[in-house]
């Protein structure tokens, strides 16, 4: 499948539709469907504004037509804090976004969705660790981490507590 000009910087598969959804840094997202040699790509989604590039992305698993895509300023050294940490919710019926949140205080490097589609991850390129209620749209729990960068991780069942630890399991 060929169709982005430049990296792809995030990868998501929903097995049960058998679409493949990839993030680049030439600024689009694309919905791709593996199978079809034909045309794989099915849509195209550019970015809300020049100079942001899709760092992450992952399927909503209970709603297909879903998709959570966290953007960042792709100019160095200069994060732009309303959109670089903004989680946008696209519909890719129409391609019209469906919700926005600030999400952290630095661009989003990571997402992941449980697969009951209930709860979002997103790690920062700010060190923290946030833990979504996907229904309600309210941050749940924040945990920091100096000196991390979260650059990819799936979900997993985590307690993160005060006590500066987070504890993971499958």
């Amino acid at each position: 499948m060929r169709g982005h000009k430049d990296a792809i910087w995030s990868i998501a598969y929903h097995s049960s539709d058998n679409r493949l959804v990839s993030a680049s840094s030439d600024g689009t997202v694309r919905l791709w469907e593996p199978g079809n040699f034909g045309e794989p790509l099915l849509r195209s989604i550019d970015a809300p504004s020049s100079g942001l590039v899709p760092t992450s992305v992952d399927f909503v698993s209970t709603e297909p037509s879903q998709l959570l895509t966290a953007y960042t300023c792709s100019t160095a050294g200069i994060i732009d804090i309303e959109t670089g940490a903004t989680i946008l919710s696209f519909d890719f019926g129409d391609g019209k976004l469906m919700h926005s949140a600030v999400a952290h205080v630095e661009g989003i490097s990571s997402l992941a969705i449980d697969p009951n589609g209930l709860y979002l991850l997103s790690g920062s390129h700010d060190g923290s660790l946030r833990m979504w209620n996907m229904e309600k749209r309210v941050c749940l729990q924040a945990s920091f981490y100096l000196f991390l960068d979260f650059l990819s991780f799936r979900f997993s069942l985590l307690s993160m507590q005060n006590h500066r630890c987070l504890q993971i399991f499958q």
